[in-house]
């Protein structure tokens, strides 16, 4: 028996017609699997900065609640908050936020004109120093 051209040819294309679509499906796995990675890593992403976004919103929150209304219970609130957000700040910035923390939880909450004072304060130091910071914060996450 003679092996001729037209014989091989055939055998190759039936061998090729089999191992085809198992390497398309390998190909096409990894590619899936890629994209999942990345659709998981984006969804990570977001989740992260939502959780920053609103931890930054219940921190502008207790500040506004403890400046406007200092009771023990506002300030304890902006207190644990405070600690929360720290972790989020630059090192170089933290000296701004433990300024309003001294101002808030500072005794003097007798006299109107000394908290009238306070408040101008720590209004101040949020509009000029901190609310930058918290919105570089939020675009770089």
């Amino acid at each position: 028996m003679q092996i001729t051209f037209p014989y091989i040819l055939t055998s190759l294309i039936a061998l090729s017609s089999i191992i085809s679509p198992v390497i398309v499906t390998v190909m096409n796995n990894k590619h899936s699997l890629k994209l999942k990675e990345k659709e998981e890593m984006i969804q990570h992403t977001r989740e992260q900065k939502t959780q920053v976004d609103r931890l930054f919103q219940s921190y502008l929150s207790a500040v506004g609640k403890a400046t406007a209304n200092p009771t023990s219970e506002n300030i304890k609130t902006y207190c644990e908050i405070y600690f929360t957000t720290l972790i989020h700040v630059p090192a170089d910035k933290i000296y701004i936020y433990s300024e309003i923390y001294d101002y808030i939880t500072s005794v003097n909450n007798t006299e109107d004109n000394i908290e009238n004072n306070r408040a101008l304060s720590i209004k101040n130091c949020l509009e000029q120093s901190v609310l930058p910071i918290i919105r570089e914060i939020i675009e770089k996450s």
